[in-house]
């Protein structure tokens, strides 16, 4: 059916414009849908038609006809997948391997479901197998389905019961998703669920079993139709056509309404567009589906979408140096040629026959192991520091790393619940700084106790140090609120997804105030600024740093960090931030809070707040330290320093030991008395001071 053809083709096409980025695919993830329902229809369809000619389904003959058709063109992605893991950004490599296997075993969107992975969020780092969750589902159905039809395929009115069966499966599947929605869970657990995404594929089912068995796509179907019937079923395919172009050039993944029945509308009407195809393939829609070019690419959709995410993840805007509309042309450039060497090569000789029994019999099996000892052993060197595995943005700058033992005896905060019974402060006025505080004094080989205060990037620096400490003469503990800098409210932008932020982050105040309180530091090291450069809803608008009274407020949220971490008389170590790449977006740009303008401003500030109060404070230039060219940079002296972009490796944070420790142990009290200390005070200017 080439209407099918160019149908299929406009969904493939709307995927990779919408894993490319271009704004006017928004919606694009939609294509998936309409792959759904194309299955759905024509794989019922077939089925209907095997019992109808011979009153019985070959199960064989059908699961043969799919694994010559599938299996071959994706084990070998897989494979190559594999293969080029050591070229994927290293944070993509975790977990490669199970993303391998589960994808060969089509059970890959339940992987990511366990997981926690957000299709439309962005995690440290895509799988370059993350878009096979949605062969996962499909193969599911071509497994279980066929069961289905089997048995009702000796019944009376067998067309009946399959379209029954299919509609009350559908109704349920979509029920399912908007109950498990509404009780709380999330988008990535209601769009990669079999059961919640089933309705799609069954819709399509439904309608093979409701259309009649001689609507097989010749220009005499539509003599079938009274004149009025063709206007209407012309009236209803317009309409579908025009909602599923709006939905791919308006909706947005996260969008709550799409799983609230949004999705089985848009797969219903899906399913009017294929029967408008089918049932009128002259009219003017069926016309312009049948463009040549168009179902051109519908016949090769299949090896486009398995080829195209894996490279789009390797034709980076920093492999290519190209950007925006040129990157996306240079991908798809490739993502065409790799399709058709594959259909050309591989998949077409395989439909031909070329593989004879008994040969064809053994050809997938003995392929899919071989395929699986391929991935194995591709992937053994896939390896990244523990704790960083795929999960939700928000969760993975809020998940503690799995990085060494806690430091010292700071009980880590619930961050279920908010600090209770604590008004916030008022934002509206800055803290003054506690002054004269008492003068501190230590014994000889007293490490000076220090307080690292801030995020999760100040804890993964604090816990990569604390076995270097003693040798400095430093003692570290930590009170890091995860996902919490000193910025407050929100809601907050990152990575180009809306999100809240934690409860916690609200009386940060008190909880740095009541960690002071509890170890009476000697020096506080305050690490802040992955939550101060992301777009964040303030005063009734969205803001973000580099306007002036954006700018006003932090550096009040500033002067009330040093307040707290001041509070008991400790010297307050106030760093620069680091810069941060989270990964570029699907259009090679990069993420506004990722932009090194944005750290510079925030640097500034803090320098500023820093030199305000040179007896309290000193400033300590982390960013600079860390940093190559001005910008963001992974590794130094050979040395990685961060996993993710953001937050510290192991090996990052002792390869800073021996420039931070020492400062940080300049900065305690002096050894032998007030005496001393006002000597050594006299004497030398504290390290690092702005």
């Amino acid at each position: 059916m080439p209407a099918l053809d160019g149908l299929r083709g406009l969904a493939v096409v709307a995927v990779l414009l919408f894993h490319g980025g271009w704004a006017g695919a928004r919606g694009g993830f939609l294509g998936v849908d309409v792959f759904f329902v194309l299955s759905g229809f024509l794989i019922t369809s077939l089925l209907l038609a095997e019992r109808g000619s011979t009153g019985t389904i070959s199960l064989r003959r059908f699961w043969s006809r799919r694994a010559r058709r599938l299996l071959p063109a994706l084990l070998l992605v897989v494979a190559a997948v594999a293969a080029a893991a050591p070229f994927f950004d290293p944070s993509a490599q975790v977990g490669l391997r199970g993303d391998a296997l589960a994808a060969l075993a089509y059970v890959a969107n339940w992987r990511f479901v366990l997981q926690g992975a957000d299709y439309f969020g962005r995690t440290a780092a895509d799988s370059p197998l993350n878009h096979l969750w949605s062969l996962a589902i499909e193969e599911q159905f071509y497994l279980a389905w066929p069961l289905v039809v089997l048995a009702v395929a000796r019944r009376r009115r067998a067309r009946a019961w399959v379209g029954a069966i299919a509609l009350t499966g559908a109704a349920a599947s979509a029920t399912a998703m908007v109950l498990l929605h509404r009780a709380g869970a999330g988008a990535d657990r209601v769009y990669y669920g079999t059961d919640t995404r089933a309705h799609t594929v069954l819709i399509g089912a439904t309608l093979a079993a409701l259309l009649d068995p001689r609507a097989d796509g010749s220009s005499a179907t539509a003599a079938l139709w009274p004149r009025a019937g063709r206007l209407l079923l012309g009236v209803a395919g317009t309409g579908a056509a025009a909602a599923l172009v709006a939905g791919v050039a308006l909706v947005q993944g996260g969008e709550p309404w799409l799983y609230d029945g949004g999705l089985p509308l848009l797969s219903l009407a899906a399913a009017i567009l294929v029967g408008h195809a089918v049932l009128l393939p002259d009219g003017v829609l069926g016309s312009l589906l049948k463009v040549g070019p168009l179902c051109r690419i519908g016949r090769l959709s299949y090896g486009l979408y398995l080829w195209h995410w894996p490279l789009y993840l390797l034709l980076t805007a920093a492999r290519t140096g190209l950007s925006g509309g040129s990157l996306l042309a240079g991908r798809l450039g490739a993502t065409f040629a790799l399709a058709l060497v594959t259909e050309r090569l591989l998949e077409r000789p395989i439909r031909a026959g070329r593989l004879r029994r008994p040969r064809a019999g053994l050809a997938g099996p003995v392929a899919a192991a071989t395929m699986t000892a391929v991935v194995v052993a591709a992937t053994v060197g896939a390896q990244v520091p523990s704790g960083h595995g795929p999960t939700t943005v928000l969760a993975a700058e809020t998940a503690a790393p799995d990085l060494a033992r806690p430091v010292a005896e700071t009980a880590a905060p619930d961050l279920a619940q908010p600090v209770a019974e604590t008004a916030a402060p008022d934002l509206a006025q800055p803290a003054t700084p506690a002054v004269g505080a008492p003068t501190r004094t230590r014994s000889a080989g007293e490490p000076v106790s220090t307080l690292v205060l801030g995020d999760s990037v100040a804890l993964t620096l604090a816990r990569g140090m604390t076995s270097q400490g003693p040798r400095a003469g430093v003692a570290l503990t930590e009170a890091a609120l995860l996902g919490c800098g000193v910025a407050r409210g929100g809601p907050l932008r990152y990575v180009g997804q809306e999100q809240a932020e934690p409860p916690p982050c609200a009386t940060w105040p008190t909880h740095w105030s009541d960690a002071v309180d509890r170890q009476d530091p000697d020096v506080a090291l305050v690490v802040v600024g992955r939550w101060e450069v992301v777009d964040r809803f303030w005063n009734g608008r969205w803001a973000h740093l580099g306007e002036p009274d954006f700018d006003q407020y932090i550096e009040a949220e500033l002067d009330q960090a040093v307040a707290a971490a001041s509070s008991r008389g400790a010297r307050v170590a106030l760093a620069s931030a680091p810069y941060y790449w989270r990964g570029e977006r699907r259009d090679g740009g990069l993420w506004p809070e990722d932009d090194p303008r944005r750290v510079d401003r925030l640097n500034e500030l803090v320098r500023s707040v820093a030199g305000r109060h040179p007896d309290q404070v000193s400033f300590i230039d982390l960013g600079a330290k860390t940093a190559k060219d001005g910008g963001y940079t992974r590794s130094l002296e050979g040395v990685q320093l961060r996993y993710d972009g953001v937050h510290f490796t192991p090996v990052g944070a002792r390869w800073l030991a021996p420039w931070l420790l020492p400062q940080l142990e300049a900065l305690g009290p002096a050894v032998g008395g007030p005496a001393a200390r006002a000597e050594a005070a006299a004497g030398e200017r504290r390290p690092g001071v702005g």
